[in-house]
């Protein structure tokens, strides 16, 4: 039954974590800020119930009421204190420098209202670690996997459960385990099985979801749903799907499509073809289609709505193949919905594409005449997170890729909003990239008023423009199809770049640098960038010398020789190499899966699984054996990060199995030394989890590799340095 407990308790605080993670989203906060609160408030709650409690006389279930007690307040003071701390965020808007300022003081808004969450879940992790150890012949090995299993669970419950039952159900869920399992470990108090029963069914409360949602999601600014949601507009679909919540808006001409709240993409209805009234179609995503011959194969990439594949269509394109890496929305918009947006992913002549859009060009087995990229940009990536996933589009190995599929003379049109790059730097990259594939290369920028200059040179077009475009044509063989679009916009408000950018400074991306181009990036600047990490790390470390005084505090008159230091030094690797390599693993599935965002649900479960198998297959081998073949995998791991990087995945795995058997050897001994290797685990955690977020993006996936490997060698030696001294010292 403790068995049970343990991994009762695992899924519900798994659960409630990642509930947190998504609401934090729905504030436009990115996970970093998330994995700060939550490593945060961990060691805290494990230092807290050492210093309230003599570990010896406590209750695992009193643990798990007063966790499940935190859990609620915070869940109710966040939800009614994000009324007054709500701050405009304009996605699309153009001061992107402000809303850094809005982000910081939502982050510090949320982590108020969080951290009695993480703290809570702090406690119960560490008590169930405690009364594990106690009650099952201190089996740390056993222990760990147990809550390994616990948290695998969790990811998988949530990624089934999240459409059918959305957040709130999944919060009760997880609240309900809490109660469950105080009930079956303290017999007799059947109120705890009667309040699980109570809150499991809160979820079944009309309008409950919503409510919630609608508490979280931004409110001002033209590009939200609670701007549109208003009569006459109707809103004709609102519901959870594995990857966002989808909302569809009828505004009584078209459609729009909301992700979490926040406007994406619009199908206008009853538009004419556009040889009919080109005029129509100087939209920037749009023109495209004047280029477009009768019976010519045209790949949208990023389909969405459906309004490039409609303007396909009426320019007579044979086939059109509708790209989209949200499956729900190919779904909905293909079913119900069809006749929403004209029947257009209907049509015979359309083949719906559920998956990444590399994955789709490296199966796709036909030569294309137009691939269309139209503001790619999902933001289920973006400012919500440091990456895009739309960026792998954007890489010299993903415009390569395109060209192949270009029949001579084809088009590759790329448009975005200016406010995703308003330094200028993913437009300069492709055409840096393009024209290095020989390709001739063309940009078009619209600006807001007829009354500027005839031309746009390249510094003062993100200041003043609102979308640009990017056409490129692989040689020749077709009419001229640059002459054609600068005689389409002549007179019109999108004007041909006077300029190419300056290319001479730039990196060169490549899939192994994608992210190199996200959207914090390309806005604030890798120089600002830097400063930030720098001030978050000044922070970090200060919280780090406070934790080790009130460790230090908390442990006076135990252990605190050098045994003890050496302990919380191999702690603290242990921590960070285990989030390093959790995160390697779910980068490395992303270009093996068709839906990338798979990658961290799939990637996470065979994570924990193996750490699990790691932990117990390996109890028995010796530090120094965990040692040598750590070095051993760590070597393979790094040659093949620039070597090998296809076959990464089978060292990445390796690495996830040995990681697994090191937490459990620091998990043995006195009170002193468990409190020891929690809170500083967890500390060690969140320096990983930020350098798994970081490093990518200045030194690549291969570079993120390389201190995976060190990070590994680095904490097998330093479990193998503490339980050599142990053994020096006659301990257990």
């Amino acid at each position: 039954m403790l068995a049970l407990s343990i991994v009762g308790l695992a899924i519900g605080a798994g659960l409630l974590s990642l509930v947190a993670l998504r609401w934090i989203g729905f504030l436009g906060l990115p996970p970093v800020f998330f994995l700060t609160v939550l490593f945060l408030g961990m060691p805290v709650g494990g230092l807290l119930l050492l210093r309230i409690h003599r570990l010896r006389k406590l209750r695992l279930s009193l643990v798990v009421l007063w966790s499940t007690g935190l859990s609620v307040v915070a869940a109710i003071l966040f939800l009614v204190a994000i009324h007054w701390t709500n701050t405009k965020i304009d996605l699309h808007g153009a001061e992107f420098d402000s809303l850094v300022w809005s982000h910081f003081s939502r982050f510090l808004a949320a982590a108020i209202m969080f951290l009695p969450l993480f703290v809570g879940y702090g406690m119960i992790e560490f008590a169930a670690f405690r009364a594990g150890l106690a009650g099952l012949e201190n089996n740390s090995a056993l222990v760990y996997a147990l809550n390994l299993a616990g948290l695998m669970l969790a990811f998988l419950g949530y990624r089934l459960l999240l459409a059918p039952l959305g957040t709130s159900g999944l919060f009760a869920i997880g609240i309900a385990l809490f109660l469950l399992t105080s009930f079956f470990l303290q017999h007799g108090r059947y109120y705890l099985a009667i309040g699980a029963l109570v809150v499991a069914f809160l979820p079944a409360i009309p309008g409950i979801e919503n409510l919630t949602i609608s508490a979280l999601e931004v409110k001002t600014g033209e590009d939200t749903l609670t701007h549109w949601d208003k009569p006459p507009n109707q809103l004709i679909l609102d519901e959870w799907t594995p990857f966002c919540r989808l909302s569809l808006v009828d505004n009584g001409h078209g459609i729009l499509g909301f992700y979490e709240g926040i406007y994406y993409w619009y199908y206008p209805r009853d538009m004419p073809s556009p040889r009919e009234s080109p005029g129509s179609y100087r939209r920037p995503d749009l023109s495209f289609s004047i280029l477009v011959h009768p019976g010519d194969k045209v790949a949208v990439l990023g389909a969405g709505g459906g309004v490039q594949v409609a303007a396909a269509l009426r320019a007579g394109a044979g086939r059109v193949y509708a790209v989209e890496v949200v499956p729900a929305v190919l779904e909905v918009l293909s079913g119900s919905l069809s006749k929403n947006i004209e029947n257009t992913y209907s049509d015979p002549r359309v083949v719906l594409v559920p998956k990444n859009a590399r994955r789709f060009l490296e199966e796709c087995p036909e030569q294309l005449d137009v691939i269309v990229l139209a503001s790619v940009e999902s933001h289920l990536g973006g400012l919500r997170e440091l990456f895009e996933p739309s960026q792998v589009l954007f890489t010299d190995e993903a415009f390569t890729q395109m060209k192949s599929h270009l029949v001579p003379g084809g088009i590759l049109a790329i448009s975005k909003y200016t406010s995703v790059d308003r330094r200028g730097i993913i437009i300069t990259q492709c055409f840096a990239q393009l024209e290095k594939l020989g390709m001739s290369v063309r940009g078009y920028i619209k600006l807001p008023s007829l009354k500027k200059p005839k031309t746009a040179g390249y510094h003062d077009m993100l200041a003043r423009g609102t979308h640009y475009l990017v056409v490129a044509q692989n040689g020749t063989g077709r009419l001229d199809a640059l002459a054609t679009l600068d005689n389409f916009f002549r007179g019109s408000r999108v004007k041909p770049l006077s300029d190419p950018p300056p290319v001479e400074s730039l990196p060169r991306i490549t899939d192994d640098r994608a992210f190199a181009t996200g959207m914090l990036i390309a806005n604030l600047g890798l120089m600002t960038m830097a400063e930030g990490i720098a001030g978050l790390a000044a922070v970090l470390a200060a919280f780090g010398l406070a934790l080790a005084w009130a460790m230090r505090r908390t442990l006076k008159g135990m252990e605190s020789d050098m045994h003890g230091y050496r302990l919380s030094a191999a702690s603290l690797l242990v921590g960070f190499n285990f989030m390093v390599i959790e995160y390697l693993m779910v980068y490395r599935l992303m270009r093996h899966l068709d839906i990338p965002m798979d990658a961290t649900f799939l990637g996470m479960v065979a994570f924990a699984g193996l750490a699990a198998a790691g932990g117990v297959l390996l109890a028995r081998r010796s530090s120094g054996q965990i040692l040598a073949f750590s070095a051993i995998i760590a070597a393979f791991l790094a040659t093949a990060a620039f070597l090998l990087p296809s076959s990464s995945l089978i060292f990445v795995a390796a690495a996830a199995f040995i990681t697994g058997s090191l937490f459990p050897k620091l998990l043995r001994g006195p009170d002193d030394r468990l409190v020891r290797v929690y809170v500083f685990d967890a500390y060690g955690t969140l320096w990983g989890g930020l350098a798994a977020l970081l490093v990518p993006l200045f030194l690549g996936f291969s570079g993120h590799q390389a201190v995976a490997a060190l990070g590994l060698v680095m904490a097998a030696w330093s479990v193998h340095s503490v339980a050599a001294a142990r053994t020096n010292k006659g301990g257990t």
